[in-house]
């Protein structure tokens, strides 16, 4: 049975606070990637996914990350290896972006930004 991917973002207490918004996906979760601009990279999951059904619209989490200045191509191509059930150097378990601690899988990821559920409707 092949092992799957989980990716681990988190985003930075606000104003020096305690705590920290964190989040952990299955890579085979995530629908698709959004240049927010030079700076941040949106990663989108499916529709829906892992979500209660809400009454009002079509939920979906929203993950952005900060990144090097025109550096999209080189972060999304980190990203997708990271989809593939074949690398689990990790043992299944990845940092992508740990803003808290200052880990990061990629010299050119800065910092986790934004971890909500948005209303994709």
């Amino acid at each position: 049975m092949a092992q799957k991917n989980y990716l681990y973002f988190a985003k930075e207490a606000p104003d020096g606070g305690a705590i920290e918004d964190v989040i952990m996906i299955k890579a085979d979760s995530v629908s698709h990637f959004e240049m927010k601009d030079a700076t941040k990279l949106h990663i989108w999951l499916k529709k829906g996914y892992e979500q209660e059904a809400q009454a009002a619209g079509d939920d979906n989490i929203l993950v952005g990350i900060t990144i090097t200045s025109g550096k999209h191509k080189q972060v999304m191509e980190v990203l997708a290896s990271l989809f593939s059930t074949g690398n689990n150097a990790a043992g299944g378990f990845t940092v992508v972006a740990d803003s808290e601690n200052k880990v990061f899988i990629h010299p050119n990821i800065t910092g986790c930004n934004v971890i909500e559920v948005v209303d994709a409707a």
